[in-house]
């Protein structure tokens, strides 16, 4: 059994790979590890290097066998770059390749952990500006309507891709506020684990007041509240069918 947890960004997934996933004592734990330079299992190379078309199914599907050597062993795995486009593979495709060699084992799920999409996509431009959108000037807006590696954060656009690959009954979608509540605690009750307090602190990037400073120390202009609300609006809009998703499994 493998649960593989590939994000969201900007969903707390650092925090998780830091203080949740390596701490886990009943369930072996295959990476990433944080920081990223740390060493990390055979099988997670394989998925991640697979999942960017740098082996093939054939020669990534012979070292998981050779690697698994008990299939009732419990086996996590976590790596949002799953869900980012990179290595001229996009996210999409990923998800396709991860699914590829999930099916290798006896039983699998796939975990998502989502946000607020407005405040998700708001802190992965950020994250993201000065890499892919600066060159052109790119307003926040603009990215979440048109560009890719922002379609995670419509969430109809992300369950299609993810219900492309995998059945409903392979999905844990997570909330982002109920991970980080002791009360609800998800993903303890998954791995059946009492879950310690996590900050959410996280690549947290400081602010000044009208101003938004990366992590490489561009200033953008903060977005006004009519941005907010549009962008808001657009991805709401987009949101439907994964609410109803959200309310059957709840």
């Amino acid at each position: 059994m493998i649960y593989i947890h590939v994000g969201l960004p900007k969903t707390g997934t650092t925090a998780l790979q830091k203080h949740f996933f390596p701490n886990l004592k009943n369930t072996r734990y295959l990476g990433v590890e944080q920081p990223r330079d740390t060493a990390n299992s055979n099988i997670y190379k394989v998925f991640q290097s697979y999942s960017i078309g740098g082996i093939t199914y054939e020669d990534a599907a012979r070292a998981i066998r050779q690697e698994v050597k008990d299939p009732s062993e419990r086996l996590a795995l976590s790596e949002e770059m799953f869900t980012v486009s990179s290595h001229g593979v996009t996210w999409v495709e990923k998800l396709e390749r991860v699914g590829d060699l999930a099916k290798l084992f006896d039983d699998f799920k796939i975990i998502v952990t989502t946000r607020e999409p407005a405040e998700a996509s708001l802190s992965y431009y950020i994250e993201c500006y000065d890499k892919l959108l600066k060159a052109n000037e790119t307003t926040w807006p603009q990215a979440v309507k048109h560009s890719l590696e922002m379609k995670i954060y419509h969430y109809d656009y992300l369950m299609g891709a993810l219900q492309d690959y995998f059945y409903a009954g392979q999905l844990i979608v997570l909330k982002y506020a109920d991970i980080f509540d002791e009360q609800k605690d998800p993903m303890g009750k998954i791995f059946e684990e009492k879950i310690k307090f996590i900050s959410t602190k996280e690549n947290v990037t400081d602010k000044e007041p009208g101003m938004i400073c990366t992590k490489q120390g561009t200033k953008i202009q903060a977005p006004s509240e009519g941005e907010i609300n549009e962008v808001r609006a657009f991805l709401e809009s987009d949101s439907r069918d994964f609410r109803e998703f959200m309310n059957k499994a709840s």
